[in-house]
């Protein structure tokens, strides 16, 4: 049965803690906007949700961190939802849907779009389709599962709410988001006009200044992995073993000037104020203007960033070239997604390198605003405890530095930005809670798998319960570190740390790190974890132990899993069934708890 028209209004809320959710949502709403729909886009906690009973349809968008924890801008909608007063009916006028953005190598896959679901189908809402399930290690990433989910929300909506009798779908460019006013005036006083507070940082970020930068891996080693301490004297930031600290980085100059010369901005003298067309869109909302264009590109916008299907459909409209808009609109076409990944994911292409490969494009900064997203902040495992260094947070960053499949060399944003830092220079931080959670009760026994720069937050952990076991040794449960690297002399990192640890008895004395290239056959973390077997098994079965891991999300957690399956079908004599079952058990009761990237 169809709808009033004057009932044509479709809401889109989103939980996201990277941009990927909102993204995902931006793109829901555009094609909303196309068929004719008074349409609205905000963060699930931006919205008044007394209004949600109100609301004719809505398609929630939700991503899954950490631990299945729901994003930062979820969480006082989740709240609400869960009050025990609202009734089994309270929803039953809203026809909604669902989407979820996770990574299935996690073990609660999706979990915040679940609970959603779930909760909304208790409320009475009305569910138009199946909850759709965004996966990252799906070939063409989370499109794999977004496109045919699309397809079905569009084929429900069209059929609930059809277009009036002589009405047609939008076609062609929508109008761009935000208006923009630039003057040729030169600033007079830079400071002026410029907040140092930067781009998506909350009210308590704090300028901590750098004591100590100094290069962990060996001179001549291929990474570089850096030791960072900041100082936090005089500023309110506080943390716990397991938090995280947030920052956000600048784009090179160089690559300011090419991107600023590529779109015909001048950056000597320009001012910029941003007008948001929609109330509900703030993606810009955080930069303070007036403010210089060559500030603007180098604080907020990612033009370091590579590019999204949206942006390929956008420009496609401003060649002259018939044959670079033949291949763009092959690139935003549903069945040029794995031409698509190959182009731009695969090699990491940046805005401006794609504008050059296209260079009949000429793009309007206006269409810019909508399709260059605002840089987002970075965050570190700390690795450092207050109670062994108080007012400062350490850090542990390896400076990311690889080659593409076309031999094209690339460099993390953040890692190199940090990496050109100095003692003394000030980088704005702030502290949340990261995804680990360790025990409180220190007699609890803790595995702690941490091969690379996995072992930064197992440093803050063990630093805290290093000083507990000083003061008190009965007090502090065993304590196993398994980390792992290539070399003794190349990259053991805080090797003098865990020495010393051994040498005062709080790690056991077989600690043994995995140096996987120091011998014939390569050792990795997963066979230390083997060769310790049947104490690990009576510390995981008799004595309620922890696990956390970690590390790279490529190869390392599978393997890590398959090791402690391992210990649990020999030890524990297991089938392989019982074994699995038996760790998915270890996860709910977040007792296996893992943290990885890519």
């Amino acid at each position: 049965m169809s709808v009033e028209v004057n009932q044509r209004r479709l809401l889109v809320l989103y939980g996201s803690q990277t941009g990927c959710a909102q993204e995902t949502s931006e793109r829901i709403a555009r094609e909303a906007i196309r068929r004719r729909f008074v349409t609205r886009v905000l963060p699930m906690d931006a919205y008044d949700v007394l209004a949600l009973p109100l609301e004719p349809l809505v398609v929630f968008v939700a991503s899954t961190t950490g631990q299945g924890d729901l994003p930062d801008n979820m969480q006082k909608f989740w709240r609400f939802l869960l009050r025990r007063s609202l009734r089994a009916d309270s929803l039953s006028a809203m026809r909604a849907a669902v989407f979820g953005l996770g990574d299935s190598s996690y073990s609660r896959f999706n979990f915040a779009a679940k609970k959603l679901f779930n909760r909304l189908k208790m409320l009475g809402a009305q569910l138009i389709l199946p909850r759709g399930d965004g996966d990252d290690q799906h070939p063409l990433g989370l499109d794999g599962a977004l496109d045919p989910w699309l397809d079905q929300l569009w084929t429900q909506v069209d059929r609930l709410y059809p277009l009036q009798p002589g009405q047609k779908p939008i076609t062609g460019l929508l109008p761009p988001l935000y208006e923009y006013h630039q003057s040729s005036e030169p600033l007079a006083v830079k400071t002026v006009v410029y907040d140092p507070a930067l781009p998506c940082t909350p009210s308590n970020a704090f300028a901590a200044p750098i004591v100590e930068l100094r290069r962990l891996t060996a001179a001549d080693w291929q990474q570089n992995v850096l030791h960072i301490e900041l100082s936090l004297e005089g500023s309110s930031l506080s943390y716990q073993p397991g938090d995280v600290v947030a920052m956000a980085p600048e784009n090179p100059e160089e690559q300011v000037e090419a991107f600023a010369a590529r779109v015909g901005l001048d950056l000597s003298a320009h001012l910029l104020s941003l007008t948001a067309r929609t109330e509900s869109d703030d993606r810009w909302a955080h930069v303070p203007c007036p403010i210089a264009i060559k500030d603007f590109l180098t604080r907020y916008m990612d033009i370091c960033g590579t590019p999204k299907r949206y942006f390929f459909e956008v420009i496609a409209e401003f060649t002259e070239s018939e044959i670079e808009q033949e291949k763009l609109r092959e690139f935003s076409s549903a069945e040029g997604q794995a031409d698509l990944r190959l182009y731009a994911n695969s090699e990491r292409r940046t805005y401006i390198e794609v504008l050059d490969d296209f260079r009949h494009v000429k793009l309007p900064l206006f269409y810019l605003l909508d399709l260059v997203p605002p840089i987002q902040p970075r965050y570190y495992s700390i690795a450092s405890s207050l109670m062994a260094h108080p007012k400062q947070l350490h850090i542990t960053v390896a400076l990311v530095h690889y080659t593409t499949p076309l031999k094209r060399e690339r460099v993390g944003l953040c890692s190199r930005w940090l990496a050109n830092k100095q003692v003394g220079d000030r980088i704005h931080v702030w502290t949340k809670p990261g995804t680990f959670a360790f025990p409180k009760d220190p007699a609890e026994p803790v595995i702690l798998v941490g091969p690379g720069t996995g072992v930064a937050p197992f440093r803050s952990y063990l630093q805290e319960r290093y000083r507990l076991f000083q003061s008190s040794p009965d007090s502090v449960g065993p304590t196993a570190l398994f980390f792992g690297c290539r070399h003794k002399e190349k990259d053991y990192l805080y090797g003098n740390e865990w020495k010393e640890y051994v040498e005062r008895s709080f790690l056991p004395d077989w600690f043994s790190p995995a140096f996987s290239r120091d011998q014939p056959s390569k050792v990795y973390v997963q066979h230390r974890i083997l060769e310790r077997a049947t104490l690990l098994y009576d510390w995981i079965s008799n004595r309620n132990a922890r696990i956390f891991l970690a590390g790279s999300s490529l190869n390392m957690p599978a393997d890590v899993r398959d090791a402690f399956r391992t210990v649990l079908m020999q030890e524990g004599s297991m089938s392989e069934p019982e074994a699995d079952l038996y760790l998915r058990q270890l996860d709910r009761a977040e007792r296996y708890q893992i943290e990885t990237w890519a």
